[in-house]
């Protein structure tokens, strides 16, 4: 197996193996309070790490755990919680952050470590980091005080995060697989781009020819009409 596929499934195996110790009974937050703690745990192996291999690992792990908890977020706690609030701001802000979180984890995402490497994993960091502490100092509080039955939804979240972590477990190329996907867009986009290119050069090609076609006609038009006119002047002057 190459080294890339070993690694993401390590990184797996690893974040699986966390699931079945007990994330059911956990409220919501609570189970996305211990995801925030694992992954700053990563972030801090980071920065201590010296060598490129144990750099890349630890890149790996952050960006399968938070894809994972990008997704139960967006897909289970902030709809259930924007439905509670009579404002919904915080949630909508909250999504803007993963966007831009999830550009980065696309980025880094197959890059060998170097110094763009490095420096993007920082910012990554740091755009995490205050993404935690508004989302644990504003958004966790405002759930907590609501109905929402956390408990309950911490359920979801549990099996939600199993069933993600079980299907990338089960594709081991997954890692590579939005890469791939991206580039098959592309390249698709490239063939239309090129087949309407080539239609658009046809109808061109066309066009010209009647063009031409019409001016050869009108020519041969012309020589008849002065042939005529000549014959014409000619019996005239013999009459």
């Amino acid at each position: 197996m190459a080294k890339s596929k070993r690694g993401v499934v390590s990184s797996l195996r690893s974040l699986l193996s966390f699931g079945e110790e007990g994330e059911e009974g956990k409220s919501a937050t609570t189970l996305l309070h211990e995801d925030h703690e694992r992954v700053d745990d990563l972030f801090t192996r980071f920065e201590s790490a010296t060598g490129n291999a144990e750099k890349r690992d630890i890149a790996r792990k952050t960006i399968a755990e938070l894809r994972v908890h990008a997704d139960v977020e967006e897909a289970l706690f902030y709809p259930a919680l924007a439905r509670e609030l009579d404002d919904d701001e915080m949630v909508k802000y909250a999504i803007e952050e993963h966007g831009v979180m999830k550009h980065l984890l696309d980025e880094l995402d197959g890059m060998k470590p170097s110094g763009s490497f490095e420096a993007k994993y920082k910012v990554l960091t740091e755009i995490v980091r205050h993404h935690v502490r508004e989302e644990e100092g504003q958004v966790f509080p405002a759930a907590q005080s609501s109905d929402l039955d956390l408990d309950a939804l911490g359920r979801e979240l549990a099996e939600r995060k199993r069933a993600l972590l079980a299907g990338r477990r089960g594709a081991p190329g997954a890692r590579g697989g939005g890469a791939r996907a991206r580039s098959t867009a592309r390249a698709g986009g490239s063939k239309r781009t090129a087949r309407a290119a080539s239609r658009r050069s046809k109808s061109a090609a066309k066009g010209n020819a009647k063009a031409r076609g019409g001016g050869k006609k009108k020519a041969a038009s012309r020589k008849k009409a002065a042939s005529r006119s000549r014959r014409t002047s000619g019996a005239r002057r013999a009459g």
